[in-house]
């Protein structure tokens, strides 16, 4: 038993290095997990990944990195711009400027050809012709490989974010099964705050404009769930996130705590305190649910894969 070095591309806040900060490695191969180096552009992301793991991922552009910057490592995980493959990006797939990084880095990953590799996006990617150029990639080099849907609901937790995952490892083993043990659904209600700020309220203005088209939830409703959150969320009102009704037939949004609980993250991770709302709205709709990426990790490295 030892250290699995990984490297973590499209690092964002650090949704991975949070899910391996708190993952449970009693049935994995390895006792922890050490993130030998860290790729993002956002320099806002790159604070918040500062202020919560202590050091600060590399700035390099990943269009044009080359091998000779990237750490030898036992796992590469990614979770590249997911608009190339969705319907509000038009689904332009390898034709969009947003995918040239992706495209970079598989080509490098033919030159490490690490044991394991772990990727996350939108369910759209499943159908892309950058997924199937990866697949290819991963036979051609030996590589068994698992494809999950796995989604925040499946974990009891009130929030539609499903999402597609890829598992690989080359190591002569197989992927075993996948089962999420059942869990009792979390009330909505539990994940929110007392005493919200009251900036996050709608202005009377926004809600004649906009209501109908608003995805509008009650927390005292005992099913409630709330909708993907995008990076849009501050600014576009329709199809970016939920919007919570208030005691008095107002309307807020969510605050940036409340979707972080939502997403798995701990109470104690926080934004630099000059981080507008806007700021951190943006930021987390980049960002990962942390129970599904630690699940996509206990099913790729458990130590009873199968030969």
């Amino acid at each position: 038993m030892s250290s699995l070095r990984a490297v973590e591309f499209f690092s964002g806040i650090g949704g991975f290095a949070e899910a391996c900060r708190t993952l449970d490695y009693g049935k994995l191969d390895w006792q922890e997990i050490d993130i030998v180096c860290s790729f993002d552009q956002s320099a806002e992301a790159n604070e918040v990944y500062f202020a919560n793991f202590g050091r600060r991922p590399t700035a390099h552009n990943l269009d044009s990195i080359r091998h000779e910057h990237i750490h030898e490592s036992d796992l590469w995980w990614l979770s590249p711009p997911c608009t190339p493959y969705s319907r509000r990006g038009k689904a332009k797939d390898m034709n969009d400027a947003r995918a040239v990084s992706f495209l970079n880095v598989m080509q490098l990953f033919s030159k490490h050809l690490p044991k394991y590799l772990l990727l996350e996006n939108v369910l759209g990617f499943a159908d892309s012709q950058a997924q199937a150029r990866l697949v290819t990639m991963l036979q051609d080099a030996g590589y068994s490989f698992k494809q999950l849907h796995i989604c925040p609901t499946m974990f009891g937790v009130p929030m539609r974010r499903p999402r597609y995952f890829l598992l690989a490892r080359r190591d002569g083993k197989t992927i075993g099964d996948s089962r999420i043990e059942h869990s009792d659904s979390a009330s909505l209600s539990s994940f929110l705050e007392t005493n919200p700020d009251p900036k996050l309220t709608l202005e009377r203005e926004q809600m004649n404009r906009f209501g109908e088209s608003l995805n509008v939830i009650d927390p005292k409703v005992d099913d409630a769930y709330a909708i993907c959150f995008t990076s849009n969320y501050w600014k576009c009102m329709k199809a970016s996130g939920s919007f919570l009704k208030n005691y008095d037939d107002t309307l807020r949004r969510f605050s940036d705590r409340e979707i972080l609980r939502l997403l798995g993250f701990r109470n104690t991770f926080t934004f630099p305190e000059q981080f507008s709302f806007n700021a951190r709205w943006r930021l987390l709709g980049n960002s990962l649910d942390v129970r599904s990426v630690q699940f996509a990790m206990q099913t790729l490295l458990r130590s009873d894969a199968t030969f």
